[in-house]
């Protein structure tokens, strides 16, 4: 199962010889592991912690506010701990400056507010799972939000052949 932890205990020793001498390699394949290493009755051991990429089958969705045109919020469903095994999801836009958001994987409202966005600009949202720090690959997803409106009142103008009304927007 995707973004579990393995726990693999390993004994090198021959003949009552230290293990030291011997190498162990333990490949993995985009995953990540803890190596601890301790020596008891003089043989070494390894403690290694392996854990796997964990998978993202949520569903986004995208959901402006047309009261407040600089936020937006993602509602995602959950991805089932019969699927993968994770600790949170983590939700970043494409803009640096605003910083990323967690929760937890057994959180129930399922949404994160983004604010303080531009009006009009184009994001691209990235979803991930996370298992102990190793990302799930990404959802993406991009929005623009929309702008603020343009009021215009032209009945009081003294000039009654107006014949074009140029709107610049910034």
């Amino acid at each position: 199962m995707s973004g579990v932890a393995y726990t693999l205990r390993v004994e090198t020793f021959s003949n009552d010889e230290r293990g030291d001498e011997y190498n162990t390699t333990i490949r993995t394949c985009k995953s990540s592991f803890v190596k601890q290493n301790y020596y008891f009755y003089g043989r070494l051991f390894y403690t290694i912690l392996l854990i796997s990429v964990p998978l993202i089958t949520s569903e986004v969705y995208i959901v402006n506010n047309i009261n407040v045109k600089s936020e937006v919020t993602l509602r995602y469903t959950a991805t089932p701990s019969s699927t993968s095994l994770f600790d949170r999801y983590r939700f970043q836009l494409s803009d640096p400056s605003i910083p990323a958001k967690e929760q937890f994987a057994n959180e129930t409202d399922r949404k994160v507010i983004f604010d303080g966005l531009v009006p009009g600009r184009l994001y691209n949202f990235t979803i991930w799972t996370v298992s102990h720090d190793i990302t799930s690959r990404p959802l993406l997803r991009q929005d623009r939000l929309c702008k603020n409106s343009i009021r215009l009142n032209a009945s009081h103008h003294e000039c009654h052949s107006i014949t074009s009304v140029s709107l610049i927007y910034t």
